[in-house]
């Protein structure tokens, strides 16, 4: 039996491209690296980093691109 999974944006994402521009992080690996690097901080003894790609039409080819990137831990400081 297969469950089905509700997509909830915590984060909008052009606001989170936005804030991470703003914060002055060089690309997007520079930002994930801070999360990770947070969650080192908070004791976590698991840190994930999860990707989604899906594909898109560009310049009359079909390319996967990267759709979602989420950082998981299990450290202290946030509630599940």
């Amino acid at each position: 039996m297969t469950e089905a999974v509700e997509e909830i944006d915590i984060v909008p994402t052009s606001l989170a491209v936005k804030a991470m521009r703003d914060n002055g992080y060089k690309n997007a690996a520079y930002a994930i690296a801070e999360l990770m690097d947070n969650s080192i901080q908070a004791e976590a003894k698991t840190v994930q980093l999860l990707c989604a790609d899906r594909e898109s039409q560009v310049d009359q080819r079909t390319r996967k691109r990267l759709y979602q990137v989420a950082v998981l831990d299990d450290g202290s400081g946030m509630n599940a």
